[in-house]
């Protein structure tokens, strides 16, 4: 691999591995299927990597430059470094990729406009910042520091928030799929989980060594199953997705289009719906589970959160027959009965 391998990215179709190895000056890509190194991205003093979502672009943060290097990872080629400063550390993407945030050591992190590939802003921390974390919503991206915190930072704001006090020397963060929680790896050989709801840090577990990398399993995502039981114009036809599922968890919300221009939401698998009229109508129900993954990918720079996909909705054809006929046929329209004289 090379001398001194730091950071690693996992990209979001899974396929290859990017790590960054500090004394090559080097970023490798690894084949994960055939466990094969390839030929190795030149980029001065790398520390750790992101990458965008679509999986077009690595980002690269410069220890010794504190600059952002974008990598177009289709030719392998490194373009111009972003901003500057002093020793560039942990790095994270927003889940639309418009935004990367890039912790330094002078206690900034710096926010870059991927369209523009400008940096636009930096936020001052307490302390030197470390790891970078962003939550699967992309509300919120969580830097650690060298003094011992963790510092939420509002996306839409800019606006760092009350930091949390984890103590010890904080490194690495990553974030559970469903946003609850908060992993803080700590040079004293351990993680700390944060509630972050509560911003109250559980007891430490001990890992031994120094750990200055962390991931989180993926959130795999639901999968929906549609039945359809019609019923005439009018009536009540019944839909019943009873039979999704979901690996790791449990469907928590079912989303319904009736295929006649109406829709709603329900936490039942089953429900009714009258058509106003005969016909053909292609009803859809979209599931999500119980930690918030449903049909789109989630993927913050390293690792995916949820690994969602279109198995997460099922479709249908309703057939909908007009009302029947009474016994007998129609009944003839009465004949208007003759005035009377």
């Amino acid at each position: 691999m090379g001398d001194q391998p730091l950071g690693i990215a996992v990209s979001p179709d899974g396929a290859t591995a990017y790590v960054t190895v500090i004394g090559d000056h080097a970023l490798v890509p690894v084949d994960l299927a055939s466990a094969t190194v390839r030929p190795p991205i030149g980029i001065f003093s790398p520390y750790a990597v992101a990458i965008s979502p679509d999986g077009a672009t690595a980002y690269v943060t410069g220890y010794s430059t504190g600059t952002v290097t974008p990598v177009d990872l289709a030719s392998g080629t490194a373009g111009a470094p972003i901003g500057g400063g002093f020793a560039a550390r942990g790095i994270a993407v927003t889940p639309d990729g418009a935004t990367v945030y890039a912790g330094r050591l002078d206690g900034t992190v710096v926010r870059i406009d991927t369209a523009t590939g400008t940096a636009d802003s930096s936020i001052l921390l307490g302390g030197p910042a470390h790891g970078v974390a962003v939550t699967p919503d992309g509300a919120t991206a969580y830097v650690t520091s060298d003094d011992g915190q963790v510092t939420p930072i509002d996306t839409a704001t800019n606006a760092a928030g009350p930091s949390i006090v984890v103590g010890g020397k904080p490194t690495a963060i990553a974030i559970s799929p469903d946003g609850a929680t908060a992993y803080v790896t700590r040079e004293s050989g351990d993680v700390v989980a944060v509630d972050l709801a509560t911003g109250s840090p559980r007891p430490p577990i001990f890992v031994g060594g120094l750990p200055y990398g962390i991931a989180v399993a993926p959130n795999q995502g639901p999968r929906a199953e549609l039945v359809a039981t019609a019923a005439p114009a009018g009536a009540a036809t019944a839909l019943d997705a009873g039979g999704s599922s979901d690996p790791d968890g449990v469907v928590a919300r079912y989303a319904w289009e009736f295929g006649d221009g109406t829709a709603r939401t329900t936490a039942s698998p089953q429900v009714t719906h009258a058509y106003a009229a005969p016909g053909r109508y292609t009803a859809t129900v979209t599931v999500t589970d119980d930690e918030g993954c449903s049909t789109e990918a989630v993927y913050t720079g390293q690792t995916v959160s949820c690994n969602g996909g279109d198995g997460a909705r099922a479709r249908v054809e309703v057939v909908v027959p007009a009302v029947p006929e009474e016994p007998g046929g129609p009944v003839p329209p009465a004949r208007p009965r003759p005035a009377l004289r």
